[in-house]
């Protein structure tokens, strides 16, 4: 049964398409607004695409078995070199660089998506054409693990399985030197981000996670491996996010973790690998520390959102599942927001209700200078960590993934405001969030808006009902309204907004992202950042396993 809609959602089972009904699923209810695809023009010549598409309605929103397969257990080679790769449509003339993606590569074996050994993907895009390769990070753990068949150290949800007493004691032993510090206690599967080398090294990237031991070079034209990375400092940390932000003057900012201690924000100067530390901020329970993914910057402060999910040790060390993997989620207490000067490296703390949160879409001040806006995806619970285990991730029956929502925090910067970040000070951005199917995650921004004011983001949406991310939004979040982009049985990975040269609007660029379709087989598209609508595709000859976090390295 379908009824009248209002709302936009550009996608259909064939690429990008409008339709002016909508199917009666339950929360929320979709609605496709209507263009057409390169390809759909090509095989629709003699008629209306917009009317003749419009007769179309996906059967299910849901993800086929085959881009399941695909996503969520192994990448079933390696492209070690080089391949030109069919375009549909046509790739803009002026986009001339080279996309890394990070993620995991190998999951067989493993519980949850945040576990598999870490593989690269690459596209270089030059003069309308695209070339692909992808290969696996070739890691301590990644290596162990291919020669052994074992696993060397935990990862994030699956603990080892130990074939004595000595193994039991090496795992333990990691786990008590983690503590004091010592660098390769932790996994070295760098397998959440991959960003530009710090020291500015042309042709070179590092790919990162969230331990000190998991820093890696990489060779931008071959994949190869050059080495483990390592700070010149003594920035105290074993853990750290995989999010460093850039500052205005292109300076490096992020944050160490010190168990038994705090948070350190450190500073990188352009062009090096030693940190200064701007500021400390103590855990409340130095045994439970509270587990950050992401920060916020602005032009003069770090926030750390402190949400009330606590690292349960003993859990981890006996490889014993808790409510959520190996942590404490206490919502009773509230989320302590650390406010830090850059300047001063004066920390101020607030009080909010308790939310969480992985990623920040932006921060900036007020142009009176007296509040701190602080925009993200945000959750009420952490409850999204068991939805990302593999088992219910491969099944279409899996549970409705949680609501999250692109939402504003306001905080006050005057010294006498109350501690307390009330309620009411934390809103959505979205006047309607069907319009993007309740769900956001992987928010993007444009780079040249960075910490400052700024109009549209873009992130992974759904199309309900689905237990996985299946689509991608664009957010104008002075409007209120959302444009997504939708293919039946596909799976999009995290956007890329890549603006275009001289561009003097904010969205004069193209959306990249890279996909699995409902055959299984991956494809970059490439999405007009202003109309949202499919501009080309790049069409790789094989699938993609599931990834994270990725850069765009121009070649200007």
């Amino acid at each position: 049964m379908f009824s009248a809609s209002s709302f936009q959602i550009t996608g259909t089972p064939s690429r990008i398409i409008k339709i002016g009904c909508v199917p009666q699923y339950p929360l929320p209810t979709l609605r496709f607004g209507y263009s057409c695809s390169t390809e759909a023009r090509r095989k629709h010549k003699a008629r209306n695409c917009s009317t003749s598409a419009a007769r179309a309605a996906p059967t299910s929103t849901k993800p086929s078995k085959a881009a399941r397969t695909a996503l969520f257990t192994r990448q079933e080679n390696e492209q070690d070199t080089e391949v030109e790769v069919e375009v549909d449509g046509a790739i803009p003339k002026w986009l001339d660089g080279v996309y890394l993606r990070n993620g995991p590569g190998e999951l067989e074996g493993m519980k949850h998506l945040f576990d598999g050994y870490a593989i690269l993907h690459k596209l270089r895009v030059s003069e309308g054409r695209a070339f692909a390769m992808h290969k696996f990070l070739d890691t301590e753990a990644y290596r162990y693990r291919r020669e052994t068949g074992k696993m060397r150290w935990r990862e994030f949800g699956t603990p080892i399985t130990h074939d004595g007493i000595g193994s039991i004691l090496r795992e333990y032993s990691d786990y008590a030197l983690g503590m004091f510090g010592v660098p390769n206690s932790f996994t070295d599967n760098a397998s959440v981000n991959v960003v530009p080398h710090p020291e500015g090294r042309k042709g070179s990237a590092l790919a990162i996670t969230e331990t000190i031991n998991g820093m890696y070079e990489v060779d931008v034209a071959t994949l190869r491996t050059v080495k483990k990375a390592r700070y010149s400092d003594g920035v105290p940390g074993t853990l750290l996010t995989a999010h460093p932000h850039v500052t205005v003057d292109g300076d490096i900012v992020n944050v160490s973790n010190e168990v038994g201690r705090g948070y350190h924000v450190f500073r990188q100067r352009r062009g090096s690998m030693a940190r200064e530390e701007v500021a400390f901020v103590p855990h409340i329970d130095g045994l439970a520390p509270a587990w950050i993914h992401d920060f916020a910057l602005a032009a003069n402060y770090a926030v750390i959102v402190e949400s009330p999910l606590y690292i349960n040790l003993g859990a981890m060390m006996l490889g014993k599942d808790t409510e959520h993997l190996f942590m404490d989620w206490r919502p009773e207490r509230p989320t302590r927001v650390h406010v830090v000067s850059l300047k001063t490296g004066h920390v101020t703390t607030k009080l909010a209700p308790p939310f969480w949160t992985f990623h920040f879409q932006n921060a900036f001040e007020s142009d009176d200078g007296s509040e701190l806006y602080v925009d993200m995806a945000k959750f009420e619970t952490p409850n999204v960590l068991n939805q990302l285990l593999l088992e219910p991730l491969l099944s279409e029956d899996g549970e409705e993934i949680d609501e999250s929502h692109p939402e504003r925090m306001t905080i006050s910067l005057d010294p006498a405001s109350p501690d307390q970040i009330q309620p009411e000070a934390i809103k959505k951005l979205i006047a309607n969030p069907g319009e993007y199917g309740n769900y956001y995650e992987f928010p993007t921004i444009s780079p040249l808006k960075h910490c400052v004011e700024y109009r549209y983001a873009y992130g992974i949406a759904a199309a309900r009902p689905t237990n996985v991310a299946n689509a991608i939004a664009k957010h104008d979040i002075v409007e209120g309204k959302s444009l997504s982009w939708f293919e039946e049985g596909a799976v999009p990975g995290e956007p890329r907004f890549i603006p275009r040269p001289g561009a003097t609007d904010e969205d004069d660029g193209v959306v990249l992202s890279l996909c699995t379709g409902a055959d299984g087989k991956a494809f970059y598209i490439f999405l007009d950042g202003k109309t949202f609508q499919e501009v080309g595709r790049a069409k790789l000859p094989y699938g993609a396993t599931y990834g994270f976090h990725g850069s765009f390295l121009s070649s200007a």
